[in-house]
């Protein structure tokens, strides 16, 4: 192979490599979604109470600056659980609260009971926004009683150190906390809760992201 055609193939790698960055990056994602199903802006749009943005994850800062270029104003509050400090503690209403990942930690957990209490409160016509992506299971915690921190981390750690599959892995985590396998989205009943996911679990399984804290739970 010549020295051209090396060149030319090292390029065309670094514009392939560049595409898939692009194609990942969170807040873009969200922003295609939202373009694809303009149905969501007209929820937000004919939304007669107050519309709060919560969730969390690695990604969930870049998508919840997504949300607030798009929905600005109408956003009433909210709050995310990140792993990594942001560029800044808000966007615009929107509060970002640094957990630890992957054992949680107490910050991540008092985050979580504060989510908890937003979704307490609210009514049949507010709406929810739940952003869900990567390390949620581990960033958004509220331990069933009467589990406590000290508890879920020791869980966490064992299951970490097992080699259990992710699936099997949150499996475990949905029955230790409130928030997961549906907990969060039967909390904010009877106001309606839009989960905003980024997978990074093989097949993407809804109920295995995060622990599917959106995922109302079926009857019978």
């Amino acid at each position: 192979m010549s020295l051209a055609d090396r060149e030319a193939s090292h390029a065309l790698v670094r514009r392939l490599f560049a595409a898939a960055l692009a194609a990942a990056e969170p807040g873009a994602a969200v922003e295609r979604f939202l373009d694809d199903h303009p149905e969501v802006d007209a929820a937000i749009a004919g939304t007669r109470g107050e519309v709060w943005v919560v969730g969390a994850g690695k990604a969930s800062a870049a998508m919840a600056e997504a949300l607030f270029q798009r929905y600005g104003a109408r956003i009433a509050g909210g709050l995310v659980i990140v792993r990594d400090p942001p560029p800044s503690p808000t966007i615009g209403p929107i509060r970002l609260v640094i957990g630890a990942h992957p054992l949680p930690d107490a910050a991540g957990l008092a985050a979580s009971r504060e989510i908890a209490a937003i979704a307490e409160r609210l009514g049949a016509d507010d709406r929810v926004l739940a952003l869900i992506s990567g390390g949620a299971s581990a960033l958004l915690n509220d331990p069933r009683p009467p589990l406590g921190l000290d508890e879920l981390r020791e869980t966490t750690a064992l299951l970490l150190a097992s080699g259990a599959p992710i699936a099997e892995m949150n499996a475990v985590r949905r029955r230790l906390c409130r928030l997961k396998g549906g907990g969060l989205a039967a909390l904010a009943a009877p106001a309606p809760v839009l989960g905003l996911v980024v997978s990074d679990v093989v097949g993407d399984p809804p109920t295995v992201i995060g622990s599917g804290p959106d995922r109302r739970p079926r009857r019978g």
